[in-house]
């Protein structure tokens, strides 16, 4: 199947490893419907992918694999390097490759001393397989087995490492790739042979040899290894008792925050396990794990700046909890009103009152949260479009004017949706002087030229645009100002677009400042003005051939 340039959406070390899936033969049931690839890719588990395809060129790609939410994986490139087979019909729209007999029936096809023989010999080749085989047969493991497999963990570091003191880039990716296969093969085993002590304990180890291996982690590929632990502790849970939930949980919480900034990623795959995370729920959900998790969060929004952009998160998850444990109204008061100078229990606070329509309370609660953070601009800005928003619903014209005037002296606007509804409760006679006001107030600047703009008043706003000297504006404004002044106008792009072009040394450069040519065009005079720039270009720069043959192209 003929596909574009695929390969360049891929980072280098996800390209390798999806290339590695596809040779092993991990991609299987690939169908082609004419729109798109659907197939399936071995691994650790069965991960489904899809990828969007138009007239040869890659679209929209998913997976359902954790590192697929919003990057592209190696299970994607596996099945693109499929897809671009030759032998894969996608020029065939619509036609669906042919299902090969199913596994089951080519099993129940071979006869009981054929299936013997040929399980032999692949039980013979692999250990995994060979393990498998054991613990059907016996029901159990041997613990000297157990403790094998930690020393292969503990191995795999030296290994990649070599005599260097740290794993370098190359080998990074190989080296929790080994990790990964031996720490989830080996757990899910010991899970299925009523074993989960000794899978999670295996787990741990593999976590604790990534945490304390010095590696060139320069793709962050450790983050994908710590998720995927995570989610081997969710599968081990439902095989555990009590005592072995304590435990686990144990481990888990002392390795919380013991890592300091560097261990980011670890914690974040605890709180993912903890409090849920890549569209999971949480783990750990009974009664008295829940309690703990109130005391974690409780030390965590105390250490935490009350600014801090992950505060909110806690501070959600605090309040969610707190419903599952059904604590009663007084305690869930208590809670807040202990925290009550941070921004988001406040917002919680508003939001209910609102919710519930008592609109004054909300409304003193904005009104003191603007005096509480009077120092945080983003607060500010939210609690007064939030006031505003309610004197409209109540019809309170003169407090609404009162905040109105406040947003023009104290919060910068990015449109002009305050200052028209400011404009139509202010008399027509008060409104120039009013205006004035918001044209020269400093925090205005990001539209004070729409203001003029709007208001006719075009000579200003050419004079703000000249000032500016940037192109980017005046092509803002070029409708406006190429029909009241279209000599000023002329002057100003060839004054831009001369130094530009003496600066410019490629293609791409001389495309963009020669489009801005046909701009030029559009003015009153302008074609001449035009023609004389690039006549001006040819004969100043005669060696430019990628320059000259850009002005032909666009009739220049």
């Amino acid at each position: 199947m003929e596909l574009g340039k695929w390969q360049d959406s891929f980072a280098p070390r996800i390209l390798e490893r999806g290339e590695n899936y596809y040779y092993d033969g991990a991609v299987y049931s690939m169908k082609w419907d004419g729109h798109k690839i659907t197939a399936t890719v071995g691994g650790t588990h069965d991960y489904k992918v899809t990828i969007e395809v138009s007239d040869g060129v890659v679209g929209e790609m998913s997976c359902t694999c954790p590192y697929a939410d919003g990057d592209d994986c190696k299970h994607m490139a596996a099945v693109l390097f499929a897809a671009s087979e030759d032998d894969f019909p996608g020029e065939c729209a619509g036609r669906v490759l042919p299902e090969k007999l199913s596994l089951d029936e080519a099993v129940q096809a071979l006869s009981e001393s054929d299936a013997k023989a040929f399980l032999l010999d692949c039980a013979k080749a692999s250990d995994d397989l060979a393990d498998k085989i054991l613990f059907k047969v016996t029901g159990g493991v041997d613990k000297a087995q157990v403790r094998q497999w930690m020393k292969e963990l503990s191995g795999l570091s030296r290994e990649y490492r070599g005599r260097r003191k740290y794993i370098p880039y190359e080998r990074v990716s190989a080296y929790l790739d080994a990790v990964e296969e031996l720490m989830c093969e080996k757990s899910s085993l010991l899970s299925d042979a009523g074993l989960p002590a000794e899978a999670f304990e295996l787990t741990c180890k593999a976590w604790e040899e990534v945490w304390e291996t010095d590696m060139e982690d320069a793709d962050h590929e450790a983050e994908m290894f710590y998720s995927i632990c995570a989610s081997c502790w969710r599968d081990i849970l439902p095989h555990t008792d009590d005592g072995q939930r304590r435990r686990m949980f144990d481990w888990i919480l002392s390795h919380y925050h013991c890592n300091g900034d560097d261990g980011a990623a670890a914690d974040e795959a605890i709180e993912d396990c903890l409090f849920g995370g890549y569209g999971q729920e949480a783990a750990f959900q009974e009664p008295e794990f829940l309690r703990r998790k109130l005391q974690l969060l409780d030390k965590q929004i105390s250490d935490m700046s009350r600014y801090s952009p992950r505060l909110e998160n806690y501070i959600n998850k605090r309040l969610d909890i707190m419903r599952q444990l059904s604590m009663s109204d007084a305690e869930m008061s208590d809670f807040i009103q202990e925290h009550y100078n941070l921004p988001i229990v406040r917002q919680h606070l508003i939001e209910d009152a609102t919710r519930e329509e008592h609109f004054d309370d909300a409304i003193e609660l904005l009104r003191r949260s603007k005096q509480i953070d009077t120092n945080y601009p983003r607060y500010i800005s939210e609690y007064s479009g939030k006031l505003i928003a309610l004197y409209q619903k109540l019809n309170r014209p003169k407090e609404l004017r009162k905040e109105l005037l406040y947003q023009m002296k104290n919060i910068s606007q990015g449109s002009l949706t305050y200052v028209n509804l400011l404009k139509d409760m202010t008399p027509p006679e008060d409104w120039p002087e009013l205006r004035e006001q918001l044209l020269s107030a400093p925090n205005q600047g990001a539209v004070r030229m729409e203001l003029m703009e709007q208001e006719g008043l075009y000579r200003r706003l050419l004079n703000e645009v000249l000032k500016s000297e940037s192109l980017y504006t005046m092509d803002k404004f070029f409708k406006t100002l190429k029909r009241e002044y279209p000599n000023e106008l002329r002057e100003f792009y060839a004054n831009c677009l001369r130094p530009q072009m003496e600066r410019a040394s490629d293609r791409t450069a001389y495309a963009e400042i020669i489009q801005r040519l046909r701009k030029l065009c559009e003015i009153s005079g302008g074609q001449e003005a035009a023609a004389a720039l690039a006549d001006e270009w040819r004969k100043a720069y005669p060696r430019r051939r990628a320059m000259l043959e850009e002005l032909k192209k666009r009739g220049f």
